[in-house]
C-alpha cells in the first residue's frame, strides 16, 4: 500500500513537470514566431516596401496606446493560463482547486478562454466558461477588503482583454462571452462594497456598539467569510473595551471623581456617561446630596445583545459603587448594604404592572438589569404606544429607541440605516448606497462623538416641563370640582371618589422647582413613611399617613423567597416577545398594516411631541 502511494506521488510530479514543460514550449514558440514576424516586417520596411499587414499593425498599435493596457501588457498580466488538453488539463484543474484561491482560479480560467478564442478554438472556450463562472461567482460573494486591490486590477485586465477579442467573435459568440465582462464589473463593485462595509463597521464597533449591531450584525443574513471573521474579532474587542470602561468607572468612584480618565473610553455613549458622572462624584464626596442622587439616577447606555452579559455584570458593579458613596435615607434607616439597597429601591418604585410579578417571583431582584428588562416587557405588554404598534415594533427596547431624542433627525441620535443597501440587488446601486452611507457617517462622526448625556438631558427636561404643565392644568381643573383626577396616556379625566381622594397625602410641585427632582424627593419621603406613592399626574399622592416604615428584610413588599423565583420569559435580544407575552390580538398589527416605506408622508411618521413620552405609562417608566 505504501509503495502504491509513493508511485502515485511520483506520477503526479512527473505529470506536473510535463504540464509546465508544455506551457514553456508553447510560450517559447509564440515568442519565436512573434520575433520572426517582427524581423520580417523590419526587413521589408528597410527595403522600402510597406505591406498592408504592417500598416494595419501600426494602426492597431496607435489604438492600443489610447487604451489603459496594450495587448503586450495584457499578455504579461494574464498569460495563456498554461492551457493543456485531455488528462493533463484535468490534473491542472484539480491542482488549481487545491492550491489556489477562487480569485486566482477565475483569472486563470479567463486567461485560458482568451487563449483558446485567439487560436480559433471557440467550442473549447465555451466549455471552460462554466468553470470560470463557478469561480467568479464565489469571488463575487466572498471577495474580502484585503483582496480589493488584486480583484480590481485583475477585473480591469480581464474586462479589457475580452473587449479586444470582440472582432474575433461572431455576433452570437459575443453574447456568449459577454458574461465574463459583466461578471468582472460585478466583482470589482463587490470588492469596493466589501471595503466600505469593513471600514464603516470597524469604526462603528468601537464608537457606538448599539449602532454597530443595527448596521453590521450578521446573525440574520448570509454573510461572506471575511465578515464573519471580522464580526467575531470586533465583538471580542468590544468586550475588552467594556471591561476597560468598568475599570475606569470603578477608579472614578473610589477616588471620588479625581481619577476619571473618560478620554480613554472608546465607546461614545460610555464616554458621555463618564463625563456626566465625574463632576457628580466630586460634588457627592463634598456632601452634595442632590449630586449623589443624580449620580445614582444615571443609567448605563444600552448595548447590543452580544454585550448584554458583560454589561449586566458591569452595571451591577457601577450601581453598587455609586450606592457605596451615598446611601439613600430609606436604606440608611433600614441598615441595608448597597446591594440590598438597589433591590429595595427598585421594589419601592416599581410600577403597578410589575408589583404582581415581584410578589409572584416572576421578576427577580438578584440581577437588577434583568429585573428592569423584565419589568419593561410587562409595561410594554400592557401599554404599548400606538406609534410602536403602527410601525410593527413588538420589542420594548426597540420601541423605546424609537422615542430617543431626535432619533433619525441628525445629531448624536442620527440613524444609519443599512437595510435598504442590503436589499439592493444591482451591484452599482448597492456600492453607491454603501458609499453614501459611509460618507454620511464620516460627515457626522464629530457629532456622534459629542457628549451624549448633555444632549439627551436637555431634550428630556423639555419633555418633562411640557408634559408636567399639561398635567398640572388637569389636576387644578379636577381639584376645583373636588374630584379625583387622572392623566393616564395624556387624557385628563376628572372622576368621582372625593372621599377616597381626601384620604391621600397630597402635594404639588412648587412653582419653579424641577418636577422630576420634586417627584423623586417625594417618592423618597413617602417611602420612608412606609407609604405607597403615585406621581402619575401633576401632583403626587402617598396612600398612607406619615409613619415609620417597617424593617426591610431583603424581600419585596409581601415576602417572597428569591430562590423560588423563575425569571419572566423575556429575552431582550429577541426581535419580538413570545406569543404569550404579546398583547391581545386587537392590538397586534398585521404584516400589511406595519409595512412602511422610506418615503412615508409626515402623517404616517412618528410625531415626537413634547408630551408623547410621559403620556404613555411604558415610555414614562422607561425614560424616567
Amino acid at each position: 500500500m505504501r509503495g502504491a502511494k509513493v508511485l502515485f506521488v511520483f506520477l503526479s510530479l512527473l505529470l506536473l513537470g510535463v504540464v509546465f514543460a508544455q506551457s514553456d514550449i508553447t510560450t517559447e514558440n509564440k515568442e519565436a514566431a512573434a520575433e520572426s514576424e517582427t524581423d520580417s516586417s523590419i526587413d521589408a520596411e528597410e527595403d522600402g516596401e510597406v505591406s498592408e499587414s504592417s500598416v494595419e499593425r501600426n494602426v492597431e498599435t496607435e489604438i492600443e496606446s489610447e487604451n489603459d493596457l496594450s495587448e503586450e501588457e495584457i499578455d504579461e498580466e494574464l498569460g495563456d493560463g498554461g492551457f493543456s488538453s485531455g488528462i493533463f488539463h484535468s490534473i491542472d484543474l484539480a491542482l488549481d482547486k487545491w492550491l489556489q484561491s477562487d480569485l486566482e482560479n477565475r483569472k486563470e480560467r479567463a486567461a485560458e478562454i482568451r487563449s483558446l478564442i485567439k487560436d480559433g478554438k471557440i467550442e473549447e472556450a465555451k466549455k471552460l466558461l462554466e468553470l470560470y463562472n463557478e469561480h467568479a461567482e464565489k469571488v463575487e460573494e466572498e471577495v474580502s477588503p484585503e483582496e480589493k486591490e488584486e480583484a480590481e486590477k485583475s477585473s480591469d485586465v480581464i474586462d479589457e482583454a475580452f473587449e479586444n477579442l470582440e472582432e474575433d467573435l461572431s455576433d452570437e459568440d459575443k453574447g456568449v462571452f459577454e458574461v465574463i465582462r459583466e461578471r468582472e464589473k460585478r466583482i470589482k463593485k463587490a470588492a469596493q462594497i466589501a471595503e466600505k462595509i469593513s471600514s464603516l463597521c470597524g469604526e462603528l464597533a468601537l464608537l457606538d456598539p448599539e449602532r454597530y449591531d443595527a448596521l453590521c450584525n450578521i446573525d440574520n443574513e448570509k454573510a461572506p467569510s471575511w465578515r464573519k471573521k471580522q464580526h467575531l474579532e470586533l465583538s471580542e474587542e468590544q468586550k475588552k473595551e467594556a471591561h476597560e470602561f468598568a475599570k475606569i468607572m470603578k477608579s472614578c468612584f473610589r477616588t471620588n471623581g479625581r481619577d476619571c480618565d473618560c478620554d480613554a473610553i472608546a465607546f461614545v455613549p460610555m464616554k458621555g456617561m463618564c463625563i456626566s458622572v465625574k463632576p457628580l462624584a466630586i460634588a457627592c464626596s463634598r456632601g452634595d446630596k442632590d449630586a449623589c442622587e443624580n449620580m445614582q439616577s444615571i443609567e448605563m447606555p444600552e448595548m447590543p445583545p452580544n454585550l448584554e452579559a458583560v454589561m449586566s455584570e458591569i452595571e451591577e458593579g457601577f450601581h453598587e459603587d455609586s450606592y457605596s458613596q451615598f446611601l439613600p435615607p430609606e436604606c440608611e434607616a433600614q441598615g441595608l448594604d448597597p446591594k440590598e439597597c438597589m433591590a429595595y429601591m427598585f421594589e419601592l418604585h416599581a410600577p403597578e404592572e410589575c408589583e404582581e410579578a415581584l410578589r409572584n417571583g416572576k421578576i427577580s431582584t438578584t440581577n437588577m438589569r434583568e429585573a428592569r428588562h423584565a419589568c419593561e416587557a410587562l409595561m410594554f405588554e400592557s401599554n404599548a404606544p400606538p406609534e410602536c404598534i403602527k410601525q410593527g415594533i413588538t420589542n420594548p427596547r426597540e420601541c423605546a429607541k424609537l422615542f430617543k431624542s431626535n432619533i433619525g433627525n441628525g445629531g448624536p441620535g442620527k440613524r444609519l440605516n443599512a437595510d435598504r443597501c442590503k436589499e439592493l440587488q444591482d451591484p452599482s446601486e448597492k456600492a453607491a448606497c454603501f458609499e453614501k452611507l459611509y460618507d454620511e457617517f464620516n460627515t457626522h462622526k464629530g457629532e456622534y462623538e459629542r457628549d451624549y448625556s448633555e444632549y439627551y438631558k436637555q431634550d428630556n427636561e423639555k419633555r418633562w416641563q411640557e408634559t408636567m404643565k399639561k398635567q398640572e392644568e388637569c389636576a387644578k381643573s379636577c381639584a376645583e370640582q373636588q374630584m379625583a383626577w387622572s392623566f393616564s396616556n395624556g387624557n385628563c379625566q376628572c372622576r368621582d371618589g372625593s372621599g377616597d381622594y381626601q384620604k391621600y397625602y397630597q402635594e404639588r410641585s412648587p412653582e419653579g422647582k424641577d418636577p422630576r427632582q420634586y417627584q423623586e424627593q417625594f417618592a423618597r419621603e413617602c417611602g420612608s413613611r412606609g407609604g405607597r406613592w403615585n406621581c402619575e399626574g401633576g401632583s403626587c399622592t402617598c396612600d398612607a399617613p406619615p409613619q415609620q416604615s417597617p424593617p426591610f428584610d431583603g424581600q419585596s413588599h409581601p415576602p417572597f423567597d428569591p430562590s423560588q423565583q423563575s425569571p419572566l420569559p423575556y429575552d431582550s435580544s429577541q426581535k419580538s416577545p413570545p406569543p404569550s407575552e404579546q398583547g391581545s390580538s386587537e392590538t397586534t398589527p398585521t404584516p400589511e398594516s406595519t409595512e412602511t416605506t422610506e418615503a412615508e408622508s409626515p402623517e404616517t411618521q412618528v410625531a415626537f411631541t413634547g408630551s408623547v413620552i410621559l403620556e404613555n405609562r411604558f415610555l414614562r417608566y422607561y425614560f424616567s
